[in-house]
């Protein structure tokens, strides 16, 4: 044995002590009444060799559990010395074939075997240096199509392309050939190893559960009698088979004026009869329950929920109020009256729906059932405007106008701005503000920060042009830039 190879090996020896140490410290030692440590188990630095007739010799390493063991003394063996013979670990291929080298502790008689193949080396043959898989993960669905996986062994013109292919779980997936198939939900690992000199390439297959279509469903019950105003009760949806990939239902009602369900639950809404469908999302199979609902004492409906008319409402601070519309669920419910609210009246009131702005800001407006307490809601968004009105004569070219955002929130021009008879002019303000709304009286003339104004086609003399911009803070200056 020349000095590199026995270097290696005392390498190899001290890595894979090391890996023991690290899998096997802290495991519990079976100990005799005379104090020895006994062997609880042996395994094998590997467990297939390849080699060849006159080529060098292999060194497999047993490790005996626990690491502490009093007796770490082994055997070894060779079922076949006329293909391989093994001292003290070192296997030597002899001839063509195969032998299981077996290692056997003395303590408990523990056993470890690797299958060792012996081939006749080719004159002038190019060895395998390598093999490589086409993928490093793949992903099976059981009861699916299985993949084929492709080995490349390197270099491309080695003489002995062999392979082998195991599964390190074959209750997952299994190999033949490279076709992986997946048997059962979980991970394993798949290996390919050249004959030639053992060279590995893995991927790690995981499976996952097929999808197993939903065949019928069924409610624990078929007909329901409730009261208007009572209590309303659960129905429950039984999807089949009971291991079906996709058990999302849906639910509904022929009349939900009658009775109402959400997520099974089903509430009497007045007297009638409606039925209670659930629906399978795959498949879309169907069960059904008829609900049957009668008066209660008096004759009352109850209330089973509000809405509102609008969701989001904006409003500018000192603009027209607005008005909330609440509809009661059923409208033959007895008892429809409501109480608003306003989450912030600092920035709108509202007073039996009508809502006013009164500063900047965002509050939510609420409606309440005084029976059962259902609610709705509507979110309200205030800005503050500025209205700068320039008053428009005649025959002059060109002014620059400068106002300041007062507590009123409303400034005029004391500067008029003269054009020319059929000018054209271009008036801009500042691009800082949320929103612009330029008006000649009642008309929108743009909704930009800049807008163009025909004298001559204007209907009125002298004009007026206002300016509502949105959300300013108070003392902020604008300048406005008049261009014919």
């Amino acid at each position: 044995m020349n000095k590199n190879l026995a270097y290696f090996r005392l390498i190899q020896s001290s890595v894979i002590l090391a890996i023991i140490l690290m899998l096997f410290t802290g495991c519990s030692n079976v100990v005799g009444e005379d104090g020895t440590i006994a062997v609880t188990g042996l395994t094998l630095s590997q467990s297939i060799l390849n080699m060849t007739v006159g080529g060098e010799d292999k060194i497999l390493y047993a490790i005996v559990l626990p690491i502490n063991a009093t007796n770490k003394e082994v055997v070894w063996d060779s079922s076949n010395k006329a293909a391989a013979t093994v001292i003290n670990g070192t296997v030597t291929a002899v001839g063509t074939g195969t032998s299981d080298i077996i290692v056997t502790t003395e303590d408990g008689y523990f056993m470890a075997t690797c299958k060792v193949t012996v081939t006749l080396a080719i004159i002038g043959s190019i060895p395998v240096n390598g093999v490589t898989l086409n993928k490093s993960t793949l992903n099976l669905i059981v009861g699916g199509a299985g993949e084929q996986l492709t080995a490349t062994v390197s270099p491309g013109n080695a003489t002995n392309k062999g392979v082998f292919w195991d599964s390190s779980n074959k209750a997952v997936a299994t190999v033949n050939n490279g076709t992986v198939t997946a048997v059962s939900p979980g991970t394993s690992e798949i290996t390919v190893t050249t004959a030639e000199r053992g060279f590995t390439a893995k991927c790690t297959v995981t499976v996952i559960p097929g999808i197993v279509p939903v065949s019928g469903i069924a409610l624990n019950k078929n007909t329901l009698s409730l009261t208007a105003g009572g209590s309303g009760e659960k129905l429950t949806a039984t999807v089949s088979p009971y291991d079906a990939t996709n058990k999302a239902v849906i639910w509904g009602s022929s009349n939900s004026n009658i009775a109402a369900v959400e997520d099974g639950m089903v509430s009497p809404v007045s007297e009638g009869t409606a039925n209670i469908t659930v629906t399978t999302a795959n498949g879309m199979f169907t069960a059904t329950c008829i609900v049957t609902v009668s008066l209660g004492a008096g004759g009352a409906v109850a209330v089973t929920g509000v809405t509102l008319d609008r969701n989001t409402l904006d409003m500018i601070v000192g603009g027209a109020t607005e008005r909330l519309i609440a509809a009661i669920n059923p409208s033959t419910a007895t008892n429809k009256a409501v109480a608003w609210d306003s989450s912030n009246s600092a920035v709108a009131t509202v007073n039996n729906g009508t809502v006013t702005a009164v500063g900047p800001g965002t509050a939510v407006i609420t409606v309440i059932t005084l029976n059962g307490g259902f609610t709705a809601s509507c979110t309200v968004t205030v800005i503050k405007n500025i209205n700068f009105g320039v008053k428009f004569v005649w025959e002059s070219n060109g002014i620059v106008l400068t106002a300041e955002v007062s507590e009123s929130s409303l400034l005029v021009s004391e500067n008029p701005l003269v054009v020319k008879e059929g000018a054209v002019v271009k008036i801009t303000a500042p691009n800082s503000f949320s929103t612009y709304e330029w008006r000649v009286g009642m008309e929108v003339i743009s909704t930009e920060n800049t807008c163009l104004f025909n004298a001559e086609t204007a209907s009125a003399k002298p004009y007026v042009i206002n300016l509502l911009v949105g959300n300013p803070e108070k003392g902020t200056s604008i300048e406005i830039t008049v261009q014919e």
